[in-house]
């Protein structure tokens, strides 16, 4: 008994433990010496080990020996490097009363909210919300109102997406362009698709780019988010069935002096083979717009014809396709040989699938 009580002891006494392992040592090291791609590189390869949970407590234990500011240059480090959200989120909800402690500055509460959103622990980065304007914090922005709207609507819907709006209208702040242009999103899609609000918040998104810029709205220098939120509203109308709509915001972009691309119309020939019951007509039709606009298409929209044809049985029909691909100086891809190829199978042509 004597015996068992020393070992017992033993056990028990601290000094008995084995040493530190050399990553976690490493990883203590890399932290204080702010080397975060050495970080991040330990949190990718022992997150999913057995030992996650002591690498966890690590990190917790070396952000609360220093500052608010380690703490979002390390979360700043995982959103760079594409690190799991659910480090950044646990890592924040076991710092909090730590962190509301320290008073840190607006993008370190601007981080952890996104930290928490992109977890998908959207309830909890609605309360933080709540809690910053509970504490009349004066770093409540449209940013901390503008971010969680992507998220809310995914998981709560676009009613409780369009409150924020109103919340953000309660303590006297103007919603930016990108506001507005995630409120398009929303409406768009919702089940079903809320085009008429999608117009009315795509009104307010061009109003609101006129006032934040004294030139253009439609300026080369902003070219790409222009084309992304028309082709946003195409998409909802053709979720909605009305391609009618769809072919006349086509027009009304060349009206505003926004001319469509490539990928504008790659966007819209997507979308109506996959909610379009007369997806394959309007592809073409759409082929035929681009070359009048003197779009050049590419091989990816002649592949996704010759997609739309082999599934629906047309065998001559896809071939002509891509005939005509080659017409134009354009080579058959990997996706096309796989595209020409399950059409031939399709049409019982087992032997010209060899050819």
């Amino acid at each position: 008994e004597e015996r068992d009580e020393e070992e017992g002891e033993a056990e028990e006494d601290p000094d008995a433990l084995e040493d530190e392992p050399p990553w976690l040592t490493r990883l203590r090291c890399s932290f204080h010496e702010e080397r975060w791609d050495t970080v991040t590189a330990i949190v990718m390869a022992m997150g999913g080990s057995p030992q996650s949970r002591l690498l966890h407590i690590t990190l917790v234990q070396e952000v609360m020996l220093r500052s608010p500011d380690h703490f979002e240059r390390l979360l700043r480090a995982f959103w760079d490097r594409d690190i799991e959200p659910h480090h950044a989120a646990e890592l924040y909800c076991d710092v909090e009363p730590w962190l509301r402690e320290q008073e840190p500055r607006d993008a370190t509460w601007h981080i952890a909210l996104r930290a928490l959103l992109r977890a998908g622990r959207v309830t909890q980065g609605l309360a933080l919300v709540v809690w910053l304007e509970d504490q009349q914090i004066p770093i409540i922005d449209v940013c901390v109102y503008t971010v969680p709207i992507r998220f809310v609507n995914e998981e709560q819907g676009y009613r409780q997406a369009s409150r924020l709006l109103g919340r953000m209208a309660c303590r006297g702040i103007e919603p930016s362009s990108v506001t507005f242009m995630l409120m398009v999103v929303a409406c768009s899609r919702a089940a079903p698709p809320r085009m008429e609000d999608a117009k009315f918040w795509f009104r307010k998104w061009e109003c609101r780019k006129r006032r934040e810029g004294g030139k253009s709205i439609y300026d080369k220098a902003d070219i790409d988010r222009h084309a992304q939120i028309f082709c946003v509203m195409m998409h909802g109308y053709i979720r909605a069935g009305r391609i009618k709509d769809c072919f006349t915001l086509l027009g009304s972009m060349r009206r505003r002096g926004r001319r469509p691309s490539g990928m504008t119309f790659m966007t819209l020939m997507q979308t109506c083979m996959w909610y379009s019951t007369y997806g394959i007509e309007e592809c073409r039709q759409l082929l035929r717009i681009m070359q009048q606009m003197d779009i050049e298409p590419e091989g990816q929209h002649y592949d996704l014809l010759v997609h739309g044809y082999g599934s629906a049985g047309q065998l001559p029909a896809a071939l002509r396709v891509a005939n005509r691909m080659r017409e134009a100086g354009i080579s058959w891809s990997n996706r096309t040989y796989l595209h020409l190829i399950s059409a031939v199978i399709a049409a019982d042509q087992v032997e010209l699938s060899l050819r």
